[in-house]
């Protein structure tokens, strides 16, 4: 069983259709992860096949394996290679919401820098942009349960 977030290392997570897959793809010192959600999901672990990891993500999301690993929320599959054609991504999108005043704004989000550019709205051009927060279990597994997608988040 694997007891750190390694690059490479994919985990399953149950949920009511069966188990979602992700795979880390970028760690930082202080226990965020960068996973790529898989698309499909699987009924039993057992089912899991090399070639899924081929297909395009969800989305990427951070995420605190070595956290969920802990507390046995997650399951270990294996490691596997990170496929070349995966980019971990350069921007994220963000939005604040103010319920009381009405207000939402949207924020681009470089990875890098940590620097947040307002934007008035999300044009199609950012909608393939994943979302700058850390989830935890019980936000992933609501998320794969309903198959939200980057693009419903407008």
């Amino acid at each position: 069983m694997a007891k750190s977030a390694e690059i490479g290392n994919v985990y399953a997570i149950k949920t009511k259709i069966g188990y979602g897959l992700f795979q880390v793809v970028q760690n930082d010192e202080v226990g965020i992860d960068v996973v790529r959600v898989l698309k499909p999901t699987i009924e039993d672990v057992g089912q899991f096949s090399p070639e899924l990891l081929q297909e395009t993500e969800r989305y990427f999301i951070k995420f605190t394996v070595r956290a969920a690993l802990n507390k046995k929320l997650i399951i270990f599959i294996g490691k596997y290679t990170v496929p070349s054609s995966v980019k971990v991504p350069k921007k994220y999108r963000m939005l604040d919401v103010v319920p009381h005043r009405n207000i939402r704004n949207w924020y681009i989000v470089d990875a890098k820098t940590n620097r947040m550019k307002l934007v008035s709205r999300i044009d199609k051009k950012f909608l393939s942009l994943s979302c700058d927060a850390v989830w935890n279990d019980t936000f992933l597994i609501e998320r794969i349960e309903e198959g939200w997608t980057l693009e419903d988040w407008k």
